[in-house]
């Protein structure tokens, strides 16, 4: 009779087992400090969003007349809230949040006639 054979062997299975799990122990190090750098990559990227936005916005209100006044914006999830002496028409809320819609940033901004100090942290 002829043996029909088909399919690993538990001790095969087990061994490619083993070599996987020495294979993820020996590489998982190396992952945690991927995920590390991404998540500072990120971090940089929506700072430089929310001081893009912040830019923006000022030299568009300043083209069109209007001097920021001393004040604070502030940022949550994207979310944003601002002393109403700063933008009475809400032009420069608006174009911030045009830049930040969908970004998870929680931060503050200071306008005044200087220019604007941002500080931001990704979430």
């Amino acid at each position: 009779m002829k043996k029909n054979n088909k399919g690993f062997s538990l001790v095969e299975l087990i061994v490619v087992v083993l070599i996987m799990g020495i294979i993820a122990v020996a590489l998982a190090p190396q992952v945690m400090k991927w995920v590390g750098k991404a998540k500072e990559n990120n971090q940089e990227h929506q700072n430089n969003a929310l001081k893009a936005a912040v830019s923006t916005a000022m030299a568009d209100a300043q083209y069109n007349g209007w001097s920021p006044k001393k004040g604070t914006i502030s940022i949550a999830n994207g979310q944003m809230t601002e002393d109403k002496t700063l933008d009475p028409s809400g032009a420069l809320k608006a174009a911030i949040d045009e830049v930040l819609s969908g970004n998870p940033i929680s931060g503050t901004v200071d306008l005044n006639d200087q220019g604007a100090i941002v500080s931001a942290t990704a979430n």
